[in-house]
Formats: C-alpha cells, sequence, structure tokens
C-alpha cells in the first residue's frame, strides 16, 4: 500500500466527521485529476461505491447506475486513527430526530395520582424515605450523547484548544501520525470550521492554536 498524500488524508478526515461518512471530492480538481486522487482509495477499499441518494456528494455518473458517490470504509477510518461508526444516512438522523411515541387511538388519559395527605403517617413515610436514601423516582436518566468518531481527532482537537496550543512535534508524539498526516488532520479540522492559526513565539517552534470553534464561527457570521 502506497503512502497517501495530503489531500488523500484531508478527505478521508473530513468524510469522517460527516455521519454518513461520505467523501466530497475536492471542487478545486478537474474529472481526471480528481480520479487520479480518489483511484488509490477505491483500489485500497478505503472508500466504495454507492448509490448517491439523499443528497449524497456525486463522484461520478454511470449510464446504468446512475449518480455514484463514495462512502468511507472502516479500513479507511482506521488508516486516520479514526474509530469505526456505522454511517447514518440524513433520512435515518431525520427520522430518528422527529421520532416520537404514537398515542394508540382511544386510548384514555392516565388519571393524575392523586397527591399523599398531610399528616402525621404522611410525614413518618416520609423522614423514613430520607433515612433509608430513597426519594421519589424521577424516571430513568437521561442518555449520554453518543461520543463522536476518533479518538485520536477528539486528541488533536483538545490539544490544539490549549492555552498554547500544540507543535507538530507534540502532535506526532500524542498520536502517532506522521508530520505529515497531523498537518493534513489540521487541515481537515480548518475545512470543518475551526479557524486555526500557526503562532510562532521567540526561541520556541510555531504552535498551532484554535482561536474559533465550528459553532462560534457561525454565530458571528450571523
Amino acid at each position: 500500500m502506497s503512502k497517501l498524500i495530503d489531500t488523500q488524508l484531508v478527505l478521508l478526515s473530513a468524510a469522517a466527521q460527516r455521519e454518513d461518512r461520505m467523501v466530497v471530492p475536492p471542487g478545486n480538481l478537474n474529472g481526471p485529476a480528481a480520479t487520479k486522487i480518489l483511484k488509490p482509495l477505491l483500489h485500497n477499499r478505503f472508500v466504495e461505491e454507492v448509490p448517491a441518494k439523499n443528497g449524497y456528494p456525486i463522484y461520478r455518473r454511470d449510464p446504468d447506475d446512475g449518480p455514484i458517490a463514495l462512502r468511507v470504509m472502516d479500513k479507511g477510518l482506521s488508516v486516520i486513527g479514526v474509530e469505526p461508526q456505522e454511517p447514518i444516512s440524513p433520512e435515518t438522523a431525520k427520522e430518528a430526530a422527529s421520532k416520537k411515541s404514537p398515542r394508540k387511538p382511544g386510548a384514555q388519559k392516565q388519571k393524575p395520582k392523586a397527591r399523599p395527605k398531610s399528616g402525621p403517617a404522611a410525614r413518618e413515610r416520609g423522614s423514613a424515605a430520607k433515612v433509608g436514601g430513597q426519594g421519589p423516582k424521577s424516571g430513568p436518566p437521561p442518555k449520554k450523547a453518543v461520543a463522536q468518531p476518533g479518538a485520536k481527532q477528539a486528541l488533536l482537537i483538545e490539544m490544539l484548544q490549549a492555552k498554547r496550543g500544540a507543535n507538530i512535534d507534540a502532535i506526532v508524539k500524542a498520536t502517532g501520525w506522521l508530520p505529515h498526516t497531523g498537518r493534513a488532520m489540521i487541515s481537515g479540522l480548518r475545512k470543518t470550521g475551526y479557524r486555526i492559526e500557526l503562532e510562532r513565539a521567540e526561541g520556541k517552534k510555531a504552535a498551532y492554536r484554535i482561536v474559533a470553534s465550528p459553532k462560534k464561527t457561525a454565530k458571528a457570521r450571523g
């Protein structure tokens, strides 16, 4: 397997941060040049061809199958140090967000439970509950948000969010990436909306530092 160039690493990194894991072909390259970049990824099974539906970015058009898109495979994620996770299509994400438990037709509303009467017996029960360390149940605890794929990506973001940022040597040591892979991953974060500056202090190595996250950048533009 030949080494991946920075453009290929950036494409895999950007696709890994999408819920559908779709590769967005580089817009600044024409057809043959884009094919030259993406063909090795297909050959090494880092990406796979899928029908370009649900608004997926189109890679090419097949005379029989129509528009074709590219999706990063688990092997492609492992190359950039990202933990595999099942891709989520836009329709699935939309359905999960708007899904509610439907009420059965003709179902009767439950009557509210009567409040306990005040008095010595009620106060005694309340005291017993406090002593036993058990209070009224308030329902199941809220589900924790699913972590985004990529422990190394999360580590990189954490390092770049530090007050003094991180130089490329520290990033290589912490992640195990090669220097050009670390720079490519930083470029991938920039493409997803992070504003990253390269600060040069006298007598010290240049350090990369995140000065604005995608959310903050979006608010500033609004």
